[in-house]
């Protein structure tokens, strides 16, 4: 489904900088549904949230997750990689109050520092509307 990079938040977002920083490649979706648990016999059940995260495999076959939008050592590397200048100058009217620009002036907005900057790399490589899973999608994930 094609959604605006300035609307892109959540898994849905580190899907597109994943797709903006490893050109050609593309990552992996794990989804963990709700469910009923019981963690230790005769004790009540617990409900659990779904969630879902992007990986990819790495080096001796390795799951790695892959969050910049949560994971300030993930987001720290785009950022030297691209350039990115980050501003907390309000952007309140562009979806939040955090500014990001990439080198060529591609700037987006986010309510964190690294949604903005995130959206901004996405900008720079993938322009202003991203072809996303609709798994990623749905009930409003990734969608601001």
């Amino acid at each position: 489904m094609k959604v605006r990079t300035e609307e892109l938040e959540g898994t849905a977002l580190d899907w597109a900088t994943f797709c903006a920083r490893f050109e050609g490649l593309t990552p992996s979706i794990k989804t963990f549904e709700p469910q009923r648990i019981q963690l230790v016999p005769g004790a009540p059940e617990i409900e659990t949230s779904g969630h879902q995260y992007i990986y990819y495999v790495g080096a001796y076959n390795i799951e790695v997750r892959w969050s910049p939008v949560g994971d300030w050592q993930d987001t720290g590397r785009l950022i030297d990689r691209f350039g990115v200048w980050l501003s907390d100058d309000a952007c309140e009217e562009w979806n939040g109050p955090w500014i990001g620009s990439v080198r060529g002036g591609h700037m987006q907005c986010g309510g964190t520092a690294q949604i903005a900057a995130c959206r901004a790399i996405v900008a720079a490589k993938l322009g202003d509307e991203v072809d996303v899973p609709d798994e990623l999608l749905r009930k409003g994930e990734g969608k601001a």
